[in-house]
């Protein structure tokens, strides 16, 4: 069950981040609205870490991808912003720094805690 639980979650974190990369990129049919992307709780992992996500709560890393996840968030409204201001090369320089180290640490801890997940299944 865990498996599938933490699978889920980082699927949903990969899509958004093909979102935005599509953005950038003018592939993109959407309209990312900055106003609502840097609201941490309205994308699918979002939603998991403020509902069934709080299940585990109690691992260290709960609280890491909490916020490490709304910096995300904000950071991703922040890249919106610029693009859509026409600084697309300062878009760009934080999409491939920042965004990307945010994402990273997003991807870690929730390897993280699947993994203590599979570590008290077995004790």
């Amino acid at each position: 069950m865990a498996d599938n639980v933490f699978f889920k979650a980082l699927e949903a974190h990969t899509v958004w981040k093909i979102r935005l990369r599509n953005y950038l990129d003018g592939s993109s049919q959407e309209n990312l609205d900055p106003d609502v992307v840097c609201l941490d709780n309205q994308c699918s992992l979002g939603k998991w870490i403020y509902s069934e996500g709080q299940n585990y709560q109690d691992m260290g890393a709960y609280e890491q991808l909490r916020t490490v996840h709304a910096d995300f968030h904000r950071c991703a409204a922040d890249i919106i912003r610029k693009a859509d201001a026409g600084q697309a090369a300062e878009a760009e320089q934080i999409f491939r720094s920042t965004y990307v180290s945010l994402s990273r640490n997003i991807t870690k801890l929730l390897v993280s805690m699947h993994s203590q997940t599979k570590d008290s299944d077995v004790a």
